[in-house]
């Protein structure tokens, strides 16, 4: 008996199921099984947990894990439980010292394990890749992830595309829960470990796991775990199906709420596919329960705002859907209205359940929803569809045909089962799951060449998009989506142009509560109908490949659906259009939405002089401060009047190359020491990940080098200094990018050191090169712009210099693949990062 037993039941309260107790013996070896199939109900994701157990007993593995799944609702919901679980290792000396001896900077408080959370352009706080040494676990989605993975994260600027590349293409495993869902994605993976150069770092591992097999794939199921009395006692859980066959949409309606209002009292989950479907059928059981009814039906759809979302998981109804017996507290049955939001890894169970007929797979997933403990003897699943869902036409092959053919298939298969136990389910081979699942969408081979013109991040090529490595070729309509949420200084940001809006956004991205998914071609239809209502409105968008621009709505929607395919909306909060439940609704269009931005790691206040209102939390005197003057700036007598943005950790903002953010910090930092510091910092990286010596001599020497071309006068009078000493950051907002000219600090910093060091054609000197280059995401492959160059330097000297960066980036990428060189240049990133942060000057100790 291996070790995973004494702390996965201190941290879990149980001993573990037999396949759980099998999978950690495969990580403790350092084996990463490359796909799982389990069924619903069976506790999969607690893979993460047995292998934060064997890495901290000393397995090999890769000290970042990032767990995705399809499903924006189960990241939340995710995230959480890890936390908790981290929580508990914090309170296990041997793990939480074996864990915290992997980083290489210690810092007192902090958890033992990072945790990410990536499922917006926006949102992640960014902690998790201060320290590459530490281990991390990252909760995301397929989309967020996976663009991240392959140099194109949706959202992110120059920099952060190789940043994220190389952190999650190196010393990392994937963990792809429900991949049937995202089938194309996991073919990339598959083929992105087969491309994978193993010339530095530990290498990058894939596991896929499903409740619903596509492919002939070993169960992780055996005969012991039929047998032991929990989870055998889920496998077996009681389920059957009645199927009502209706004429229309209208009575298909009526047929779903008189099955759902048939049950006197216990938990009922009610399945739609389609979200307005869902939002009528949730108005329809309130308003048929009468007095009181709000109270004993929720909505729960990935179209919600996390605000709301959130208050759905603190209602006693919620509760009720997590433990049946709570449901006795109401008189009368309670309900969930729900649609795919709920299919996938959301812990519900449910007593009884009414739904539309789905294909095989979804089926499987809903399911895994009800009488999910196996505690009761019986449990009704009612299946509501018309004719038209199961009509196809066999020489027609689009997405819609597709569908109504595997719903037809799906069907055939109810009709000859009595019982829908996991067990049941489990049986039916292969072949007919697939044939009976949803359509699979085209795979896209992804190829080296593919990977280097993406790894090119600084090129400015226009390459097609990387969607479909991501989500394969497909018909189907809603597949891209856009996330809004609403901002009340959105127009004063918007006054004062672009670079306000992305530095605001920078010092305070949305958090999760105020976010909104929507599919772009229905948030495209909205928002015309919202503009029709209240008038032609500007909004600030950031498209899927970084770029911001200010949008014009109006009450014509052509071409805009294109503009919203996974970028980012800000709305301001006047132009409303929240429901009440929390989907978007022109309806409520006029009706301020109330701005959720603020909280205990960043906010907003009004400043009138010099001395900040005396409320403010205390952590805002230490805090990194931008600000927007209200008063004018060029009337020496006029009160000093600002709208300040405070920021509680500097980490995130110093990996925002992009931003000119990065060159604030809460205090002057000389040049000489910050350029120390990182050097420092970047070299305890090196040896706490094991790298060999030259490679952290060379990381060393980038980060003493790094910033020397900020000593340059035009960049230090844009910081305003007039002292004698340079500096390497400029406090409280007082930067002035525009004094620069297009001036990139760090091609100043590669001349300097091309003089200095010592003239060879050896690797350590190239990397040395490099780092410095493109530690700001340039140099990927060079400097080809003329005002980029050092105005001190003669321009045939500048440009052999920009030459001489194209070449070396080729020579690396050969040596070190495109990950492997990306993943050595995150090393001095997240160094300036950490110095940057301030957590250096915290006083915890650090290691050696």
């Amino acid at each position: 008996m291996s070790h995973a037993t004494p702390p996965f039941e201190t941290i879990t309260g149980r001993s573990p199921y037999p396949w759980q107790q099998r999978c950690y013996d495969q990580l403790a070896q350092g084996v990463v099984p490359p796909e799982l199939t389990l069924p619903t109900g069976a506790g999969k994701t607690s893979v993460v947990l047995l292998y934060l157990i064997a890495l901290a007993q000393g397995a090999p593995l890769p000290r970042r894990l990032a767990y995705v799944v399809d499903r924006r609702a189960i990241v939340d919901q995710t995230t959480a439980e890890l936390q908790a679980w981290i929580e508990a290792f914090a309170d296990i000396p041997e793990l939480r010292n074996a864990l915290g001896a992997l980083a290489a900077f210690e810092r007192p408080g902090a958890a033992p394990v990072e945790v990410g959370t990536l499922r917006g352009g926006l949102l992640d706080t960014g902690e998790w890749r201060l320290d590459p040494a530490k281990p991390a676990v990252l909760v995301g989605t397929v989309d967020m992830v996976g663009s991240r993975l392959l140099f194109s994260g949706y959202g992110d600027g120059r920099s952060r595309r190789s940043l994220h590349a190389g952190l999650l293409g190196v010393d990392t495993t994937v963990l792809l829960d429900e991949s049937h869902l995202s089938p194309a994605f996991a073919e990339t993976l598959r083929q992105a470990e087969d491309l994978h150069a193993e010339t530095v770092g530990a290498r990058f591992r894939t596991l896929t796991m499903s409740a619903t097999p596509r492919e002939s794939q070993g169960a992780a199921l055996e005969s012991t775990d039929e047998a032991h009395p929990v989870l055998g006692a889920r496998l077996q859980a009681a389920k059957y199906p009645t199927l009502y066959e209706v004429e229309g949409t209208a009575q298909w309606r009526e047929q779903m709420l008189e099955c759902a209002l048939a049950h006197e009292k216990g938990t009922v989950l009610v399945f739609s596919r389609s979200a307005r479907e869902a939002q009528r059928l949730y108005g329809d059981l309130v308003k048929a329960l009468g007095e009181g009814g709000e109270e004993r039906v929720g909505l729960l759809t990935g179209t919600l705002r996390g605000a709301e979302r959130e208050q759905l998981t603190q209602r006693p109804l919620w509760r009720c859907f997590r433990d049946p017996q709570a449901s006795r507290d109401f008189d009368g049955p309670v309900y969930l209205v729900a649609t795919a939001a709920a299919e996938v890894g959301v812990d519900l169970d449910a007593e009884h359940m009414v739904m539309d007929l789905v294909p095989m797979d979804s089926l499987i997933q809903r399911l895994g929803r009800l009488n999910r403990s196996g505690r009761r003897s019986h449990s009704s699943v009612a299946i509501v569809y018309t004719g038209a869902d199961t009509t196809y036409k066999a020489d027609k092959d689009d997405w819609k045909n597709r569908f109504a053919a595997a719903c037809a298939r799906t069907l055939e298969q109810l009709q000859g089962l009595q019982r829908l136990a996991p067990q049941d389910l489990l049986g039916l081979p292969v072949d007919v799951i697939r044939d009976a699942s949803s359509p699979a969408p085209g795979l896209v081979p992804l190829e080296a060449d593919r990977v280097e013109l993406l790894a090119a991040t600084s090129a400015g090529m226009a390459l097609p998009p990387v969607e479909p490595y991501l989500r394969g070729i497909t018909d189907e309509q809603d597949a891209a989506e856009v996330q809004l949420f609403w901002r009340s200084d959105l127009e004063r940001l918007m006054e004062r142009g672009l670079s306000a809006c992305e530095d605001a956004l920078a010092m305070l991205p949305p958090r999760p509560r105020e976010l909104l998914k929507v599919p772009a071609y229905a948030a495209a239809g909205d928002l015309a109908q919202i503009a029709k209502r209240v008038g032609p409105f500007q909004c600030l968008l950031f498209g899927s490949d970084g770029a911001t621009s200010l949008l014009e709505v109006t009450a014509d929607s052509r071409g805009l659906q294109r503009s919203l395919e996974y970028a980012t909306l800000v709305l301001p909060a006047r132009v409303g259009s929240l429901s009440e439940a929390g989907f978007l609704e022109p309806k409520a269009a006029g009706k301020s939405v109330s701005d959720l931005a603020d909280d205990d790691e960043g906010l907003r206040f009004e400043q009138h002089g010099d001395e900040p209102p005396a409320d403010l939390p205390e952590w805002v005197a230490g805090a990194v401060q931008w600000r927007i003057a209200l008063h004018d700036e060029d009337d020496e007598e006029a009160e000093p009047h600002w709208w300040v943005y405070a920021r509680r950790k500097a980490g995130e903002l110093a990996l925002n190359a992009e931003s000119d953010l990065t060159r604030l910090a809460r205090r002057k930092e000389d040049l000489a020491d910050h350029n120390h510091r990182v050097a420092e910092a970047a070299a305890r990286i090196g040896h706490a990940l094991g790298l060999e010596d030259w490679m952290v001599e060379a990381l060393r020497e980038a980060g003493t080098r790094h910033d020397d071309g900020k000593a340059s006068s035009i960049w230090q009078r844009a910081a305003g200094n007039r002292g004698s000493k340079p500096l390497a950051k400029s406090p409280r907002g007082q930067f002035r990018p525009g004094l620069l000219g297009g001036y990139r600090h760090e091609f100043g910093s590669l001349g300097k050191a091309e003089r200095e060091l010592a003239v060879s054609s050896d690797l350590s000197r190239d990397l040395t090169l490099h780092l410095i280059a493109a530690h700001h995401g340039h140099g990927r492959p060079g400097f080809p712009l003329r005002r980029q160059w050092d105005p001190e330097l003669p321009d045939g000297i500048s440009q052999r210099l920009a030459e001489d960066a194209e070449h070396r980036y080729a020579r690396l990428q050969r040596h070190f693949g495109a990950w492997g060189l990306a993943w050595l240049e995150a090393l001095l990133k997240c160094a300036d990062a950490w110095v940057s942060s301030g957590y250096a000057d915290q006083g915890g100790p650090q290691h050696d």
